[in-house]
């Protein structure tokens, strides 16, 4: 770990600046949120997890373990795409399913 790489806007994993940082990645480059880590002496393994923003153990990833996301977030936003989707479909009144059709969207015009 490299604390003040963050300051000179190296990776905080490596210290490296060859690799873009994005800024929801906590200072972490491409190249580190991809690799898995393994901390010594423990020998416990550690992952990037780009929906906790944090590290994980690499069990957490479950039998996607090279996935972007744990888990636990790949179950959240599983949960969040039904729910969504649930919201966007309507009973007809013969029962069948029926989408909704899709909210439009209102652009405010100015006058410069």
């Amino acid at each position: 770990n490299f604390p003040t790489a963050r300051y000179f806007g190296n990776c905080v994993m490596c210290d490296d600046a060859e690799f873009s940082i994005p800024k929801q990645n906590k200072g972490v480059c491409n190249n580190c949120d991809v690799a898995i880590w393994v901390i010594n002496p423990s020998g416990m393994q550690i992952k990037w997890c780009k929906g906790c923003k944090n590290f994980r153990k690499w069990i957490d990833f479950g039998v996607k373990g090279y996935s972007s996301k744990c888990e636990r977030c790949r179950n959240q936003q599983a949960s969040r795409y039904a729910s969504q989707k649930a919201k966007n479909e309507t009973m007809t009144p013969d029962g069948a399913l029926a989408m909704l059709p899709p909210q439009q969207h209102h652009h405010l015009e100015t006058n410069l």
